[in-house]
């Protein structure tokens, strides 16, 4: 993706993706008809995206926050909207605002292929293990990872990016 590009895509009042959009319409087949929540897995980030898009609708009015949402090469700076549609529907964009090439690539592997577990956050993309969260750099210097081991990467959302997104959409 390139800074101001997006993807779209509808959602019905049930959160069941109706249209995807733009450059991911290639995927069209494989995501239309399926909810969203096949998607979204980690009960924190289900409960901060239900909560998202509650407000939303009841609201009448979009709702936009900001993530990261890095590749293992690139610091992806992100902007997500949701906006009601009528009858409860949802439209969902989520634009690039900047990418950045990351000094080192990340040795991330998906949850199953690592040795050592981290959980990262999908909005900030700290990595944490409780009670402690913490960018890349940071966790390496303190050696919290180790080097020579890959590692297992479950995406969840830290306590200070739920804190910050469940209030959104409140008053």
């Amino acid at each position: 993706m390139k800074a101001g590009e997006e993807i779209k895509y509808d959602l019905d009042r049930d959160d069941v993706i109706r249209r995807v959009y733009g450059d991911w319409s290639d995927v069209t087949g494989a995501v239309v008809g399926n909810s969203i929540w096949r998607y979204i897995i980690d009960s924190s980030l289900v409960e901060v995206y239900q909560h998202l898009f509650t407000a939303a609708r009841k609201r009448g009015r979009p709702l936009e926050f900001a993530y990261r949402c890095d590749t293992p090469t690139h610091v992806q700076r992100m902007r997500l909207q949701v906006a009601p549609l009528g009858a409860e529907a949802l439209e969902v964009r989520s634009r690039l605002v900047a990418s950045a090439a990351k000094a080192s690539p990340e040795i991330f592997f998906s949850v199953g292929r690592g040795v050592a577990m981290a959980l990262k956050c999908s909005v900030c993309a700290r990595l944490g293990r409780s009670p402690d969260w913490m960018d890349l750099v940071e966790a390496a210097q303190a050696d919290w990872l180790d080097r020579d081991q890959p590692i297992r990467v479950y995406h969840s959302v830290c306590p200070a990016c739920r804190d910050r997104l469940m209030s959104v959409g409140k008053g």
